[in-house]
């Protein structure tokens, strides 16, 4: 009787070992599910605020047409500095008369 006795205690102490570890284990899962929730959030967070392919090209459309733009005004205010009168052919977007802003190199 006595060896049954210590059979069962020992059977008893090892299934309140395995429930801990088992109550262990549920909590480790369930952070690692929480963790993974948590990455997968930020990656479509980060998703959301990627611009696209197409989205980057007609952005880079758009900086290459001001780019031209400007090249086409720096381009005209140099020939007109450059110009004996100071007055070149008329630019659309420009003042018609230099009195209104825009004077020539050299003038105060």
């Amino acid at each position: 009787m006595a060896n049954k006795k210590t059979l069962d205690q020992k059977i008893d102490a090892l299934t309140i070992i395995i429930e801990k570890m088992d109550a262990r284990m549920e909590k480790g899962f369930a952070a690692v599910a929480e963790d993974v929730a948590g990455i997968k959030a930020n990656v479509n967070n980060v998703k959301l605020g990627m611009a696209t392919k197409n989205q980057i090209i007609a952005l880079q459309s758009r900086v290459n047409s001001i780019e031209h733009q400007l090249r086409d005004t720096k381009m005209e205010l140099t020939s007109r500095r450059r110009s004996p009168t100071g007055v070149a052919p008329r630019m659309p977007g420009l003042p018609r008369d230099t009195r209104s802003g825009w004077q020539r190199s050299g003038s105060a």
